[in-house]
């Protein structure tokens, strides 16, 4: 084996006749192909685009740190809010259901009122009914003239039937229920 000591390597050439580069340990400064490669490739980049490129992702890092910070406060406001409209909505959900059983009980009590006054004075609510009726059909109606009779219902059941209002009056004073029938029903709803 012939060496060729130049440098820092050596040449050796095998009995194969296959040359082979050694490195020289006893040199410390010599350098690897790894590392010459290495430092041909650290030179290609520019240390000042690689501080800005670090310099923009830092800076970016921070806007969505910032980002994250306003989307939990916006998390916790909007359960805040939530919670407090639910709870409104509840209340006014129940207010709505009160109101609700309350006016099916007037209007029930009414049906009763009714059907109690229709048995007891027949005649009077035919025709008080006739003259409501009426009065109705005119108010939906508005291009038509109100019909005879209809916009004094008040004056007319109080002159006409003076005994039979006091009896509706005596009635609900003493709170005393009317029955309803099924046709007197229909013309509330």
């Amino acid at each position: 084996m012939a060496e060729d000591s130049s440098d820092s390597c050596s040449i050796a050439t095998e009995s194969s006749g296959v040359e082979v580069l050694y490195r020289d340990p006893a040199d410390s400064g010599a350098k690897e192909p790894s590392d010459v490669f290495l430092k041909s490739l650290t030179d290609l980049v520019n240390d000042d685009d690689v501080n800005a490129v670090l310099q923009a992702q830092r800076h970016m890092v921070n806007r969505f740190e910032k980002t994250n910070e306003m989307l939990q406060s916006f998390n916790t406001l909007s359960a805040i809010r939530f919670d407090e409209t639910q709870e409104l909505f509840k209340k006014h959900t129940q207010t709505l259901l009160d109101m609700k059983k309350d006016l099916d009980h007037i209007f029930r009590r009414i049906r009763e009122l009714k059907g109690k006054l229709s048995r007891q004075y027949p005649e009077a609510f035919q025709a008080a009914e006739v003259q409501v009726r009426q009065w109705e059909e005119s108010v939906m109606t508005p291009t038509s003239p109100p019909p005879d009779g209809a916009a004094s219902l008040g004056a007319a059941a109080t002159e006409d039937f003076p005994s039979h209002v006091t009896a509706v009056s005596e009635l609900q004073a003493e709170g005393l229920e009317v029955p309803r029938t099924e046709e007197q029903d229909s013309t509330l709803h």
